[in-house]
Formats: structure tokens, sequence, C-alpha cells
């Protein structure tokens, strides 16, 4: 936390949210890593579909069920690349970033769905799904 001045001279509390960050191809497009306030959690490497190359698009999708993250490419739920539990979730998350290190990476056709293979029966207060296209 920081404070600034703001313009008509008032303090101005900053602070940062506490986040989750998935950054694909990172390590010189070699790996997926989460981080978790900044601090790496996991790294998975040798994933050939993290070797992203800007002359394609392709699917990802992303699950987070009780502080679970799964990662895959293809239709949401299929081809899972990497599974990571924060055995200290953040309550109430509400953003998650996404990131390419050593690529400029775009994004389109995000979509927030349920879980994959979970159905409307799982009752976790904050489910979800995001894929890209």
């Amino acid at each position: 936390m920081a404070r600034g001045l703001g313009r008509d001279g008032q303090d101005i509390l900053l602070s940062t949210e506490e986040n989750y960050t998935l950054i694909f191809g990172s390590h010189r497009n070699t790996s997926l890593k989460v981080e978790k306030n900044g601090l790496p959690c996991s790294v998975v490497k040798g994933i050939p579909q993290m070797q992203l190359t800007p002359a394609d698009f392709c699917f990802f999708w992303i699950a987070y069920d009780q502080g679970t993250f799964r990662v895959g490419g293809g239709a949401a739920g299929c081809d899972e690349y990497m599974q990571w539990n924060d055995e200290d979730p953040i309550e109430g998350i509400r953003h998650i970033g996404l990131a390419a290190w050593d690529n400029f990476m775009a994004y389109r056709n995000i979509r927030r769905i349920p879980p994959p293979d979970k159905g409307v029966q799982n009752a976790v207060r904050h489910p979800f799904v995001l894929t890209e296209a």
C-alpha cells in the first residue's frame, strides 16, 4: 500500500487488490506460470501449446474453483495442461490477470461459463471458466 498526493493536495491511498496472474508463454515462451500477488506459485515447462506465435490464435480455457486452477486448450475442460491448488486461496476473488511476458498477445472472445464436468449441482462460491478463442 502506498500514499500519493492528489491534484487538490489530498492524500490518495493506492493499493492493489489481491490477485492471481496467469502467464502464457513465460520464460522465453516455454512455460505456463501462475503468480499470486506477484509471487510465483507454479511453473509448468515443456508444454508445446505454450510456445505462442503471433501468427495464430489459440483456444485456451481457465477454470477456477475454490482455490484450484486448471488450464487447458481447446473446448472447456478438454486437453488440460496444468492444475494448481492454492492452499490459502484468495477469498472473493474478482480478477485474474492474463499476461505473456516475451510476446505480444491479444485476447478476444473471453467468456465466463459454468465449470466443466461439474454442472449446476456444484455449490461453490466462485466457480468460473474463462475461454479465449
